[in-house]
């Protein structure tokens, strides 16, 4: 008797079960699907890298603004987000100089990498610096004043230069010319990740500052999301989940031995050089390790027959 009651209790857990998963279900489809779009539309947001740097900058300048008192208490609405709009303004004249200089210095400019001449270079640097002034001179001049507080300008100027396209360039060449072995080859991806563990990092301190004073509650939150979790998601997706794709990629290639060298006796397909070491793709192709890693930075076929790795 003990039994038919317990087959009866199971039999109605399972009824309700099966009730509750068949009710659920066009809202679990609904919630996935919405989800799976939102990300897309993030991923596609990201990709835009101008605006996703322009919406960062501007929200963390805000917060900045917040939490280190750099407004008129008397107008906080309107003056918090001039002060934030007026930094913009200040760093993109900087930037505008800073990309000027770079070009006169950059090498693929021919007229001038042929007639290079020391002077007239740095005549020219001098002379983009001094428009620079002249422009923030102007700009004084007409009432749009800028005189933040040291930790304001810190917090502010740091996390433009991480997150400013110019400057991350630069810091990503200065890093491949200086070869570090920990990045092992991947400056392209570990760069940018680091520059973007660090722009979070800093957000977090300030977001955490406004939530814990409690006062511009729906505004840190908003922030929170521009400026942490869609850059969590831009770090993990875009370069995380990369560079482990990579070093496994990678990894999975044998080291070619002496004795296989000197029977292969060719030249590396990709820089046509004589191998003293290689590695072996497994469909028995011939790299250098570099340049072999070179041309996984833009495809997991391989350089000769194209098979996929």
């Amino acid at each position: 008797m003990a039994s038919t009651d317990n087959n009866d209790e199971n039999d109605d857990q399972h009824f309700i079960l099966r009730c509750f998963q068949f009710i659920s279900y066009p809202f679990v489809v609904v919630i996935n699907r919405l989800v799976s779009d939102i990300h897309f539309m993030e991923q596609f947001y990201i990709k835009l890298y101008n605006i996703y740097a322009f919406v960062s900058q501007m929200f963390f300048f805000l917060s900045c603004t917040l939490a280190f008192n750099e407004y008129n208490a008397s107008k906080k609405e309107e003056e918090f987000i001039l002060t934030g709009l007026k930094t913009l303004l200040f760093y993109s004249v900087f930037t505008y100089f800073a990309s000027k200089t770079r070009d006169i210095l950059s090498p693929t400019h021919p007229s001038l990498f042929h007639n290079w001449n020391l002077t007239e270079g740095l005549c020219r640097i001098v002379i983009e610096w001094a428009k620079a002034i002249i422009v923030v001179i102007c700009l004084r001049e007409q009432g749009i004043y800028f005189k933040p507080s040291v930790p304001y300008a810190i917090f502010t100027f740091s996390y433009y230069l991480c997150t400013e396209k110019i400057f991350t360039e630069i810091c990503l060449k200065l890093c491949q010319y200086l070869d570090f072995d920990i990045f092992d080859d991947l400056e392209h991806l570990y760069v940018p990740l680091v520059l973007n563990m660090y722009t979070m990092a800093l957000s977090l301190i300030i977001n955490l500052y406004l939530l814990i004073i409690a006062e511009f509650m729906t505004f840190t939150f908003v922030s929170c999301y521009f400026t942490i979790y869609i850059r969590l998601k831009d770090s993990y997706y875009n370069y995380w989940t990369v560079v482990k794709l990579a070093r496994k990629t990678f990894e999975n290639f044998r080291t070619a031995s002496q004795k296989e060298l000197e029977e292969f006796d060719d030249v590396c397909a990709v820089c046509l050089n004589k191998m003293s070491k290689a590695k072996i793709t497994p469909c028995n192709h011939f790299f250098h390790p570099n340049c072999l890693k070179e041309c996984l930075k833009s495809s997991l076929l391989c350089p000769i027959c194209k098979v996929s790795f």
